[in-house]
């Protein structure tokens, strides 16, 4: 019986480590795939922040991802996903397909849209960004 005890408390323990490791894994800075933008993912205070944007400067500052939360698995989040087209926040699920990659998969309707992001050191050299310390 004790046995059967001390392997339930290492099962909970190590899927409680397994959820921390893995929400610590998407926290910092990531580049959007294809654009000139950088967030900073805090996984604390459970947001994203724009630190760096080339195109639009203005937008650093801004939140883009709140509410941010591990699903039960400890595999994906769930997040709210500001939407500029729609000037709202949206729901979205965040996976990595692969290390250094974060894809953000917006559903409404019928209709999904992804988009990847990697990782990334934010950008010292660029006019427009801004540095915020971890």
């Amino acid at each position: 019986m004790l046995y059967r005890i001390a392997v339930l408390v290492s099962l909970v323990f190590c899927a409680q480590l397994s959820l921390a490791q893995s929400q610590a894994s998407i926290a910092g800075f990531w580049k959007h795939e294809s654009e000139s933008g950088w967030i900073k993912i805090d996984m604390v205070e459970g947001t994203g922040t724009i630190v760096a944007n080339e195109k639009f400067p203005e937008r650093i500052g801004e939140t883009f991802l709140k509410e941010l939360t591990a699903n039960d698995s400890g595999a994906d989040w769930i997040a709210q996903i500001y939407v500029r087209q729609l000037d709202s926040f949206r729901q979205a699920k965040l996976l990595m397909p692969e290390k250094n990659r974060l894809r953000f998969t917006i559903k409404m309707g019928f209709l999904s849209r992804s988009v990847d992001w990697v990782r990334a050191e934010l950008p010292t050299s660029e006019p427009n960004s801004k540095n915020s310390e971890s």
